[in-house]
């Protein structure tokens, strides 16, 4: 006998239901304890579809002892469809917060009293689970899946939503939840597509979800570029910038953005679409008939720009070299390179990139005249991909983007 456990939440003590002192409880040598989580992905289900491969396995929620979990209910669990698509995984009964006599939230251990066992000694010593948590089960395999929101796959894959669909706080919280990972996930910048409107907005996978379809209803698209810098002193600051958010939205999306903390949301910028650059200023495409028509010394500056521009935080310390004149101290790497390295903890590939492209006359030039138009981060990622497109292209008759 096994039970899939499915409801809202994470793979984290859920400090609000969990009593003091039971953040770790012991898993019964009864029972196996398996645990997933959609990673703020949401879940699809319906005929066809593989549930566990849309989810992630946590090894470290196995053994002896493990966190002690929490579900909560949604409106998504009701469904019939969700019910009737898990209960034909033979040989599993399903288990939902709120449902079928048990407690919406749904603990692995509800015990307030320091009764239930917590360790593999407490098992040894002939503790068992007396509360209405899930490890109180008589036995088996138990699956325990952690979702942020759950939908039929037609809901998904169709973009649409029922006309008087609206979040609930659940769906917020989830919707708030998977922004963050996000956030904490760029390393760097990233860019992604992005849905705007009077009611919130969404990005990434976030946009193919009923709460995608529900914000498209009144809203536009856009893209947003975060862009992650960490200061000498350790703190981190992120900049969210939208390219394209139409002006009657903007107030809207700043207002959400408000209740973010500084290391999360540091600065806010809005641009217009970037119009393609004219022919002859920040890039040009080159016809080539043979590999021969580009030096190699030609291709090696454009890829060493383009690792450069790649990064907001090398591009930040070639701009401040090149301010500073330390072009031929990066080349040589003399002892001022060395110390300012040093002072500004830049690391050994953020370093290399700076060398190589200061290494290139003709890279050098291109950086000046970026620099003068003091590009913004979306502008910079705008190129980055212009410019990737282009070197994707490179063949005995293809096409290289160069620098002028």
């Amino acid at each position: 006998m096994g039970y899939i456990v499915i409801g809202q939440g994470d793979l984290q003590v859920d400090r609000a239901n969990v009593a003091e002192g039971m953040e770790i409880v012991a898993v019964p040598q009864h029972v196996t304890l398996r645990a997933y989580f959609d990673e703020g992905k949401g879940l699809r289900y319906g005929p066809g579809l593989d549930v566990f491969g849309q989810l992630s396995a946590c090894p470290e929620i196995s053994g002896d002892v493990s966190v002690n979990l929490a579900l909560h209910a949604r409106e998504d669990l009701k469904g019939a469809e969700l019910a009737e698509f898990l209960h034909h995984v033979p040989g599993y009964e399903l288990i939902r917060p709120g449902f079928d006599g048990w407690p919406n939230p749904l603990l692995l251990c509800t015990d307030q009293n320091d009764v239930c066992p917590k360790s593999a000694a407490d098992l040894e010593a002939g503790k068992s689970h007396q509360c209405s948590g899930v490890l109180s089960v008589r036995g088996g395999d138990v699956i325990w899946l952690a979702c942020t929101w759950l939908a039929p796959a037609a809901d998904v894959e169709g973009h649409t939503v029922a006309e008087d669909w609206v979040p609930d706080e659940a769906t917020r919280e989830a919707t708030d939840a998977y922004h963050r990972r996000a956030v904490a996930e760029v390393d760097g910048h990233r860019t992604f597509d992005c849905t705007v409107s009077p009611h919130g907005f969404a990005f990434g996978r976030l946009r193919d979800t009923p709460y995608g379809a529900y914000l498209r209803r009144d809203g536009a698209e856009c893209s947003l570029t975060l862009v992650k810098e960490q200061a000498s002193d350790g703190s981190t600051s992120v900049t969210w910038a939208f390219e394209g958010c139409p002006a009657e939205y903007r107030r809207y999306v700043s207002r959400e953005l408000e209740r973010y903390p500084a290391d999360e949301c540091s600065a806010i910028q809005y641009v217009d679409h970037s119009p393609p650059p004219p022919e002859g200023t920040l890039a040009r495409r080159v016809d080539i008939v043979s590999p021969d028509s580009v030096s190699e010394e030609g291709l090696a500056a454009f890829q060493a720009m383009l690792r450069v521009i790649g990064d907001p935080k090398i591009y930040k310390h070639a701009r401040i070299a090149l301010e500073h004149e330390m072009v031929d101290d990066a080349v040589g790497n003399t002892p001022r390179w060395q110390k300012y390295c040093e002072a500004k903890r830049l690391g050994v590939n953020s370093r290399q990139a700076v060398e190589s492209l200061f290494g290139h006359p003709s890279a050098v030039k291109a950086l000046g005249r970026l620099k003068s138009r003091n590009l913004g981060p979306a502008d910079l990622a705008a190129l980055s991909r212009k410019l990737k497109e282009q070197v994707r292209e490179v063949g005995p008759y293809g096409h290289i983007g160069v620098f002028e």
